[in-house]
């Protein structure tokens, strides 16, 4: 067994239907748990002229931002995770965002075409915001939409911002580019990691650590046969970088590898506890790989083929872009969706 545990502080968002007033204090209710607004009784509805013509408004103002060409990433000219969700949710009518007012800008597609002045860009969009509506932005960015490594804006009590990297109020999959598990003849590997080795102090440190733990059990690589390292491993190590979360948990979830998540602050699941992680992933720390690694290696057969075989299903219906996007939908049209304001912390 591990010395460590989960904490969960469990904020239910279900219901963002305004087909009553009643549904519209439900749903006061629920945000304000989540994101601490100060008048949740001022919160105004979409469904009406006003607020229809304010969504306008801000559809002519973020529309520069969502012309900036994001850079490639390796070999990944997209798609991205900003990007696609306006793609997938821009036409839709406002109604539709269930009480929340979508943001549609390419946040990191901005940071990194001019870094000098992305939060004073950040600044004059929250200006045009009203402070009686609710707000919703997709995030992957490691400092978050509002930071931009140096320095941070507040976020305004009156936004959600369903983050990838761990800089918000809901966790989602930080997906990039079009990955389909490849065919497993061998287990060549029994742990592998592929990436820059020293992306980050923290990276530098985990690699380290694995590297001494895990000796030859674990294959270091770089270069553009990734996705063969990867597919031909039992599992595949996923240490934190910048931020928190990473995207390299996706890409292994994706190619059907059991990826081995470790932070030593907190982890960011996208889903959980509604979707029991432990089911699919190993879940660690720096300080616990020694006992992760007598666990691993004592695993059977059996054991590693029943968490394989349940995350292939998984990562078809929350792990690639229909799924994703799909349980986005579901959370503003209030169904049965996974996802949850849960941050898990490792202590």
């Amino acid at each position: 067994m591990f010395p460590f545990f989960l904490i969960l502080i469990k904020c239910e968002i279900d219901t963002f239907s305004f087909s009553s007033n009643e549904e519209l204090e439900k749903l006061k209710q629920k945000v304000a748990k989540c994101i601490s607004f100060k008048n949740p009784a001022q919160i105004l509805s979409t469904k009406t002229t006003s607020s229809r013509k304010h969504y306008k408004k801000l559809l002519d103002i973020t529309k520069i931002y969502r012309k900036i060409e994001r850079p490639s990433y390796n070999d990944c000219n997209g798609p991205f995770l900003e990007e696609e969700f306006i793609k997938y949710f821009r036409d839709m009518p406002l109604p539709a965002f269930g009480g929340l007012i979508p943001l549609f800008v390419q946040w990191f597609a901005l940071w990194k075409h001019n870094p000098k002045v992305y939060l004073k860009t950040v600044n004059k969009i929250l200006s045009d915001l009203e402070p009686n509506y609710l707000y919703l932005i997709i995030s992957e960015s490691d400092y978050g939409f509002n930071g931009d490594g140096v320095s941070t804006i507040p976020i305004p009590s009156n936004i959600i911002v369903l983050s990838a990297s761990g800089m918000g109020h809901v966790a989602v999959p930080w997906l990039q580019c079009n990955i389909q598990p490849r065919s497993r003849l061998n287990y060549q590997y029994f742990m592998s990691f592929c990436g820059n080795f020293v992306s980050s102090k923290q990276r530098k440190k985990s690699i380290l650590a694995a590297n001494a733990i895990f000796g030859h059990d674990l294959a270091l690589y770089r270069g553009n046969n990734w996705k063969e390292v990867y597919s031909n491993s039992s599992f595949g190590y996923s240490p934190r970088g910048i931020s928190v979360s990473t995207y390299r948990t996706y890409e292994l979830i994706r190619l059907h590898v059991i990826p081995v998540v470790e932070s030593d602050t907190r982890h960011w699941l996208p889903y959980y506890p509604v979707i029991n992680w432990t089911r699919f992933s190993i879940i660690t720390s720096i300080n616990e790989l020694p006992r992760t690694y007598l666990r691993m290696k004592a695993m059977t057969k059996n054991e590693i083929l029943s968490m394989q075989s349940y995350l292939n299903d998984i990562s078809e219906t929350h792990f690639q872009w229909d799924g994703v996007f799909k349980q986005i939908s579901l959370f503003f049209k209030g169904g049965n969706t996974s996802l949850t304001c849960n941050p898990g912390f490792l202590t």
